[in-house]
């Protein structure tokens, strides 16, 4: 059964609710048979319905496939798939990490948000200049647009030559006694012109100056000049609960077009190893290896993932000794990586303005620094574990260890951290990944010499947001 597509996330949680029979695939959510077994039950609405929209990718592939080439394609895996899916999707650490935007098709649009400022105000905010960008992050402004302060509003172009300027200020009522003019004469910057609170502006170089509240109109009579190329600029508060003109965020949501790229393995096992292991063990020694093949495709999207964020990051923002000081113990000092830390998300911050660290991602020796730490909170150990897998946390901050991140280019012999940031929604996040078909194999084909052969592949893409909300930590001697 082949369904229109709609809203991706009403989709996948409409196909949570229906049987298989029915087009649905509830039977990997519910166990209908015992309401009390909660082991297939994923409790993020969110991911449950990504999860069931992966599935139901696969059936639309299988299914729109004619019968020979299914057979050739999928041969007598499709039971096997769906399960796989099923197992391995909802627990990738890129929930945890990233923005997961499944693709419908294989090419398909991942969406993200931009703010953009809607009204002009001051010196710092200019309509159509985006408040928040999402790959950039925010412009450097004086956060003050949502106040009744407009900093440093032009009035006027100096000329070298004009002295009488009038203007119109943009936001209006104008607050009695809270403007103040500043205009450069003779190469000095002269920032004393105010009004008295009865519509009279006065200060140095000002012969006359006006200013009607209600209109926000400003007559302005120099002395002097004002010097060419030079502005004249006006500092005010407004009413603005009376205010005709509040400032305005335009939402833009913004697409991307992107597309899913094949990440194939092959696998080759020995029959007579296949026929051993069944004979003495009464199990399929295939099973077990495509379980096995899943587990390491799986590892190598997080892995892929990792190193799109931690290149992104550049040169690490901050360093941690693992040479302890003779005063304090070994648990105190490691203790102290929460400073680089603190640095690494003071840094996000000011790069992004949307937040601080919220995970840690790690090599092998920087984990041996962070589990030594007096403030970690150690997670139960996971045995089989493939790839990168979530370790515990450090003031409340869940670390993830990832052997392979001790590989990547700029990584030091001493140990290496990336931390990242990743919001409360899906929107907000430095990288979306955006898989369209989780697993796929071949059939498995036996050769003359005696070896059984087959591959297995997942197709994703990934798009790079914003690289400041990723930074990097070395572990130096």
């Amino acid at each position: 059964m082949i369904r229109k597509r709609k809203d991706i996330i009403s989709e996948g949680l409409e196909l949570c609710e229906e049987t298989i029979e029915n087009g649905g695939w509830r039977e990997y959510f519910y166990n209908d048979k015992n309401p009390n077994d909660k082991s297939l039950w994923i409790e993020d609405e969110r991911i449950r319905a990504l999860t069931a929209i992966l599935l139901e990718n696969e059936r639309h592939d299988i299914e729109a496939m004619d019968e020979s080439t299914r057979l050739a394609q999928i041969g007598g895996f499709i039971d096997y798939i769906y399960p796989t899916v099923r197992a391995v999707f909802p627990n990738l650490i890129a929930h945890e990490l990233f923005s997961v935007q499944p693709l419908q098709q294989e090419n398909g649009q991942i969406t993200y948000l931009n703010f953009v400022y809607g009204n002009t105000k001051g010196a710092n905010y200019v309509q159509g200049q985006r408040m928040f960008d999402a790959q950039t992050g925010y412009p450097d402004g004086d956060g003050l647009y949502t106040s009744e302060t407009v900093n440093s509003e032009v009035v006027g172009a100096g000329t070298g030559a004009a002295t009488v300027y009038a203007y119109n200020l943009g936001y209006i009522p104008v607050r009695a006694g809270k403007i103040r003019i500043t205009h450069t004469q003779g190469g000095v910057v002269i920032a004393d012109g105010v009004d008295s609170g009865n519509g009279v502006i006065t200060g140095t170089n000002i012969a006359a100056g006006l200013v009607n509240y209600e209109t926000g109109l400003v007559n302005l009579t120099f002395t002097l000049a004002p010097d060419n190329l030079t502005n004249i600029v006006c500092t005010y508060e407004y009413d603005s609960e009376v205010s005709p003109t509040t400032p305005l965020i335009d939402v833009a949501i913004t697409s991307s077009a992107i597309t899913a790229i094949r990440h194939a393995l092959r696998f080759r096992y020995s029959l007579d190893a296949l026929h051993e292991h069944k004979a003495q063990f009464g199990a399929d020694l295939g099973d077990i290896i495509r379980s096995g093949m899943a587990a390491i495709v799986a590892s190598e999207i997080d892995r892929r993932l990792i190193e799109k964020a931690w290149s992104s990051a550049g040169t690490p923002i901050a360093t941690f000794s693992q040479t302890v000081p003779g005063a304090i113990s070994r648990v105190q000092h490691y203790g102290d990586i929460v400073v680089p830390l603190n640095q690494a998300s003071e840094a996000i911050y000011q790069d992004t303005h949307r937040g601080n660290v919220s995970w840690i991602v790690c090599d092998a020796n920087a984990a041996t620094i962070i589990e030594s730490a007096i403030n970690f909170v150690k997670d139960p150990v996971r045995p089989e574990t493939v790839g990168a897998y979530k370790i515990g946390s450090i003031n409340g901050i869940p670390v993830y260890k990832e052997r392979n991140v001790a590989a990547l280019t700029g990584a030091v012999a001493n140990g290496n951290i990336l931390v990242g940031y990743k919001g409360g929604d899906w929107l907000t996040a430095g990288l979306v990944y955006a898989p369209y078909r989780m697993f796929y194999f071949t059939p498995e084909m036996t050769f003359d010499d005696w070896f059984r052969r087959g591959a297995m592949a997942s197709k994703f893409g990934m798009k790079l947001v914003n690289g400041r909300m990723f930074k990097r930590i070395s572990i130096v001697p």
